[in-house]
This record gives structure tokens, C-alpha cells and sequence, in this order.
């Protein structure tokens, strides 16, 4: 006998076509189980929405998406995951901006991008007087007692010798002995440091280097900064964060050093670094390409992992993207880019989620898409408060 098909294969062919009396008597079934799966239905109608994500579809990876989700082993039936699959690529593109509910895992999956995200020239953003705009291209710059709001309509600057300048050769100061880029909550930049290495920073975070290197080069950060690190075997570059230190001769990586996240995650894209903690006495460990070290705050390091590289560089190409990621590490991101605070009145929810988020939406989408999870909560002024 035929195993029934599964409410994800349903919810999606009803899109398109007109459902069998057994299979809408399996969705009702369904619908009645739990207020949440009716929630989730409702976003399913919506079809101007959906027909509005049409075009970011076409960036949207089916293959390594679905590859990631049954490899998580909580999407095992095969044949269903293969059918549901042909569903979406067969004819709906409407499906790149569906939660999709992986059943009895408490797991989400989602995918959502932005109309603009998926045109070459984005249109302005239409919102609301009390809409919370995502983060853009705003930094900091510190070169000895001044302190210089460097340009939105630039995305990073270039530090030499005698000058820093925009990345388009706009001056903007003479090089101090010191210099701190900084990105408030909200911002990105990019910088070139003296040597010709070049960094990205994720919103809340910050570097500090000089205007110059000699035999070494050492840098200070804070947040998350992605390093392509220049090369020269004559001058290791050394990048300290908190009680945690990275020994590099030329490679790429990205560390995460958020206070609040309560570790320094070290990972490396290509080449070799050595992560050490600042105190004596204690072990240290040599990366290999693709892996990860987590050291804690006490610069001690844990443990080496193999993580989802692309995951933890996907703010690096304009996106939040979640392996499986408990409520409260979610709403920490958003708090960094969307500048705003979340408290919670009740438990944390346990919700979990997989997936990608494009971070050129505003916050409102966002909220919608937590709403259909059955997430409550209420927004005041730049406070979100998560209800029980």
C-alpha cells in the first residue's frame, strides 16, 4: 500500500492544483492538530506575497538547500523529500519565501529574500515612519583625538603610509600612528590595512592596527571581522581577540568575538593559522582549511570543529544564515543589525531554524515570518519583547 504523502508535498500542490478528498481530509487533519500549523497555512495563501518572491527564487540553491536539510536527519522519508523537491522547481517559484515544517522536530526551514535583493539595481525601500530599516555602510574612524562618521554612500576605506582614503580614492585624513574602524549596530565596512591585507566587519565590531607595520603585524578586533590576510613569511600577522590570539602568514578566516556570545570562534577559510590564548601554559592548535576553533572567553580553547563555512560567512555576502540555531543566538543577530533590543516576558521559545534571510529586508518582514512560527511579541519604539 502507498504511504500517504506528507503535509509539506500538500500545502505546496495546493498551490497549483485542486487536492484529492484523502488529501484534504490528511491537511485538515492537520490544520486541527495545532493553532501553529494553522498559522502556517494562512502564509500559504497569501499568494500576492509569494508571487512577489518570484524573482529571488532564481538564486536560490534547491539542490544544496535540500542536501543540507536531509542531511540535518530531520527530513528523512527520501522519495517525499525528492517529490516535494520536483514540486517546487517543476512550477512554483512562489516556494522561495515558504517556512517549510519539518514535522514533530520543532525545526524550521526557511528561505526569504527580498524583491531588491534579487534585481540588479535594488528600488529604494518603501516603508512606514515606524519601519526599522536593516543595517548599511556606516563606520567609524579614530586616527589619534579625531573621530570621523565615514561616508554611508561609500562601503570602505584604503589605510597607506602618509593618508587614509575611501576605497574610490577620496582623502579623508592623514594616517595617525593609530587607527580604530569601528561599525556601530547597524553598520558594515570594509577596510585595505597598510600591508595590502583586507577585512570586513560585521555590524558591532571594530579593528585597531597602524598606520604602519614593521616586522610584525598586529591588529585587535572585536565582534567579526573576515580576514584575506596579505603575505609575507618575514612578518607573521598576529589578530588578538579578547584572551584569544591567531598566528597567520597569509591566509583567509573569519573570527567571531561578540561578548555576548560568550566564545571566540576562529575559522579558517584557506591557508594555516595557529590559535593560541594569551596566557601561558596552555595549549594552542593549528587549523586546517575548514575548520574551526571555539576558545572561551578565558582565551581556553574548547574544541576544533568542521562547520558549515558558508553559514558562518553568509553576513559576509549579504545574508543571516541559521543551521539549526536556538531562538536567542537568532535574535542576538538581529539585535546587531537592525539595532534594536529584544527582551523576552516569559521562556525562551524553543523554536529552531535553518535557512537563509536576506539582510537588505527591513524588520517588519522579519517579524512577519516570526509571527507565522506562532512567535508572539510586541514592538515599542526599537524594543521588541517576546511575549509567552
Amino acid at each position: 500500500m502507498a504511504s500517504n504523502p506528507s503535509i509539506e508535498a500538500l500545502l505546496i500542490k495546493q498551490l497549483d492544483q485542486p487536492l484529492t478528498m484523502s488529501e484534504q481530509a490528511i491537511v485538515n487533519q492537520w490544520l486541527e492538530a495545532s493553532p501553529a500549523n494553522s498559522a502556517l497555512y494562512e502564509s500559504f495563501q497569501d499568494r500576492e506575497l509569494l508571487e512577489k518572491k518570484l524573482s529571488a527564487f532564481n538564486q536560490f540553491d534547491e539542490v544544496a538547500s535540500w542536501e543540507k536539510l536531509v542531511a540535518s536527519g530531520r527530513w528523512t522519508p527520501e522519495q517525499e523529500s525528492k517529490t516535494v523537491y520536483s514540486i517546487m522547481r517543476k512550477r512554483w517559484h512562489y516556494a522561495a519565501a515558504i517556512f517549510i515544517l519539518c514535522i514533530g522536530a520543532g525545526i524550521f526551514y526557511l528561505y526569504l529574500q527580498s524583491d531588491s535583493a534579487a534585481t540588479a539595481n535594488k528600488p529604494e525601500l518603501v516603508t512606514t515612519p515606524t519601519e526599522i530599516l536593516p543595517g548599511k555602510n556606516q563606520a567609524i574612524l579614530t586616527v589619534g583625538d579625531s573621530t570621523i562618521l565615514l561616508s554611508d554612500n561609500k562601503s570602505g576605506i584604503v589605510a597607506e603610509d602618509n593618508a587614509i582614503e575611501y576605497n574610490d580614492g577620496e582623502r579623508i585624513a592623514q594616517a595617525g600612528r593609530m587607527i580604530t574602524l569601528s561599525t556601530p549596530r547597524g553598520g558594515q565596512y570594509q577596510a585595505v590595512l597598510p600591508d595590502g591585507t583586507k577585512v570586513w566587519l560585521n555590524a558591532a565590531s571594530s579593528i585597531i592596527f597602524p598606520s604602519g607595520f614593521n616586522k610584525e603585524r598586529a591588529v585587535k578586533v572585536s565582534g567579526e571581522v573576515y580576514f584575506e590576510v596579505a603575505q609575507n613569511h618575514r612578518a607573521p600577522f598576529m589578530v588578538t581577540a579578547g584572551n584569544t590570539q591567531v598566528q597567520v602568514l597569509g591566509t583567509s578566516f573569519n573570527i567571531n568575538a561578540y561578548e555576548e556570545e560568550r566564545a571566540v570562534r576562529t575559522t579558517l577559510v584557506d591557508g594555516s593559522v595557529r590559535v593560541l590564548p594569551l596566557s601561558e601554559n596552555q595549549r594552542n592548535v593549528v587549523l586546517k582549511p575548514l575548520q574551526q576553533a571555539v576558545s572561551a572567553m578565558s582565551g581556553e580553547i574548547t574544541g576544533v570543529f568542521s562547520p558549515d563555512i558558508a553559514s558562518i560567512l553568509a553576513w559576509k555576502r549579504g545574508f543571516f544564515s541559521f543551521d539549526n540555531a536556538d531562538f536567542e543566538t537568532v535574535m542576538r543577530q538581529l539585535e546587531r543589525w537592525y539595532d534594536i533590543k529584544v527582551q523576552y516576558r516569559g521562556a525562551v521559545p524553543t523554536v529552531k531554524l535553518m535557512g537563509e534571510l536576506d539582510r537588505a529586508i527591513p524588520l517588519t518582514d522579519v517579524l512577519r515570518y516570526l509571527s507565522r512560527l506562532n512567535i508572539k511579541f510586541e514592538k515599542e519604539g526599537r524594543t521588541l519583547t517576546i511575549l509567552p
